[in-house]
């Protein structure tokens, strides 16, 4: 018989002298509404830009994607948490 593979598991936050990345929350709502709303950002990305609404249903999608089993989408919030030289 063939031995299941061991699931691997991301643990997050992943913290580093210099960068925080965790999973997005729906209270990212203000951070993700002001770059995903400006066209200039949003210019060769494959949306936007996005209005109230549609940030709302994104974020409400990208968390309930986090508990999906097994989980597929991996989009995750960044933080500069140090000052580099």
């Amino acid at each position: 018989m063939l031995k299941p593979k061991p699931r691997r598991v991301l643990q997050l936050p992943i913290v580093t002298k210099r960068l925080t990345l965790r999973d997005f929350t729906t209270g990212d709502f203000a951070a993700v509404y002001h770059y995903s709303s400006d066209p200039r950002v949003t210019r060769f990305l494959f949306f936007g830009p996005r209005d109230a609404h549609n940030t709302v249903e994104y974020l409400d999608d990208l968390v309930a994607s986090q508990s999906e089993v097994p989980r597929t989408r991996f989009e995750l919030a960044s933080r500069r948490t140090g000052r580099t030289a």
